[in-house]
């Protein structure tokens, strides 16, 4: 069974893509706290990489970059939308496929989750 700790870059990208397509599909209103740094427990910059690169690759829009010397900061979370492309990687990507099959595998085995 194919084990992915909590900080896989793959792992994370599936449950931020994931989120913003259930959001979509249910109408419901996106939360910056649902998908935050501090929600995956892991360092900002290293969101803030994964986030820039869903919006460079065109998986994700509506997030406003504000560059600066220091780096850059994301504005209008909320307002993050899945694109079409970003829901072809989720479905297609077998990365993507693998992570989908081990989170249900866990689901399976711990009701609840």
């Amino acid at each position: 069974r194919l084990f992915m700790p909590n900080d896989d870059y793959f792992k994370i990208v599936y449950q931020i893509l994931s989120y913003l397509y259930e959001s979509m599909k249910a109408g419901v209103e996106i939360s910056e706290e649902a998908y935050s740094a501090e929600m995956y427990k892991i360092p900002q910059t290293y969101w803030d990489s994964i986030i820039r690169e869903l919006i460079e690759n065109g998986y994700v829009k509506g997030i406003k970059v504000r560059k600066y010397a220091a780096g850059a900061v994301f504005e209008h979370l909320n307002e993050a939308e899945i694109t079409s492309m970003g829901v072809e990687y989720l479905q297609e990507n077998k990365q993507m496929k693998k992570v989908y099959r081990f989170l249900k595998g866990i689901k399976e085995i711990i009701p609840g989750i």
